[in-house]
C-alpha cells in the first residue's frame, strides 16, 4: 500500500491511526438488520403478501420482509423488470423456502 500511495505517505499512517482508534465487535454469522417499524402503507402491502403466503409470518421478521420487498421493488424500478406486486411476492417467498 505504501508503494500505491507513495505520493501521499501520510495516507497509510493516518489509516493505521484510525484503525487503532476503532474498537468494534461485529457478531459473525448472524444478520445485522436495522430495527424499524412498518408504516401503514408497508403494513398494508405485508397484509396482502400474508394473504397469499400466510405461513411466512413466522419465517420473516418485519425488517427482513421489508428489506426483501424493497430490494425486489427497487430492482424492478431500476431495471424496468415490470414485476407486479404478486411477482415480487413470489420472489420473496421463493427466497424463504
Amino acid at each position: 500500500m505504501s508503494e500505491l500511495f507513495a505520493y501521499a505517505p501520510e495516507a497509510c499512517k493516518n489509516t493505521l491511526k484510525i484503525a487503532d482508534m476503532i474498537d468494534i465487535d461485529i457478531p459473525h454469522g448472524e444478520p445485522l438488520l436495522p430495527i424499524y417499524r412498518l408504516n401503514e402503507t408497508e403494513r398494508n402491502i405485508q397484509k396482502r403478501y400474508l394473504e397469499i403466503y400466510p405461513d411466512d409470518l413466522e419465517k420473516l421478521s418485519d425488517q427482513e420482509w421489508l428489506l426483501r420487498l424493497n430490494c425486489f421493488l427497487g430492482l424492478n424500478r431500476r431495471y424496468d423488470f415490470t414485476l407486479s406486486e404478486l411477482d415480487a411476492f413470489s420472489c420473496i417467498h421463493k427466497e424463504v423456502r
